[in-house]
């Protein structure tokens, strides 16, 4: 069995204004001096500038995992209101659209995506049977054609 890790799962509170950030650690101690130094450049800096603020611990206890925890730590976000810009736990596909969203109108992104296709383009066309129906299939689409074949009654 997996050994489990110890966190934490925090809220700042602004006394001010009834802002909340929340957070997930397993060192706490590292991270409250992480949220107070001069270079933090987390959301959390609105709410430590105005100094008046408490560190709530909402829970303690031990997580399967480092994404556990942050799944956890998401919960809050998503049902609380809070100035959490990110969401604590994204899958791949989420970082990977927010990388497309952030680079798709940069001219040096689209000239990277373009010469890989044209170095890649072989790769990329090359055509293998299906072993459910033997029709040939572009690599990249593969996973998919075999999905909907698995499906198919035929």
């Amino acid at each position: 069995m997996k050994k489990m890790i110890h966190g934490y799962i925090y809220k700042l509170f602004c006394l001010d204004t009834g802002e909340m950030y929340f957070g997930s650690t397993t060192n706490l101690k590292k991270r409250k001096s992480q949220h107070t130094e001069k270079d933090n450049k987390c959301v959390s800096k609105q709410i430590i500038n105005r100094n008046n603020y408490i560190f709530i611990i909402l829970q303690e206890g031990k997580y399967i995992n480092l994404d556990h925890l942050k799944a956890i730590e998401n919960s809050y976000i998503e049902k609380l209101p809070c100035i959490n810009l990110l969401r604590s736990f994204s899958c791949v596909n989420e970082s990977a659209k927010r990388t497309y969203d952030k680079n798709k109108y940069n001219p040096e992104f689209k000239l990277k995506k373009c010469n890989y296709y044209k170095n890649n383009r072989e790769k990329l066309v090359e055509k293998l049977p299906c072993k459910f129906c033997a029709k040939n299939i572009s690599k990249p689409y593969m996973p998919r054609h075999v999905k909907i074949c698995k499906k198919s009654p035929f």
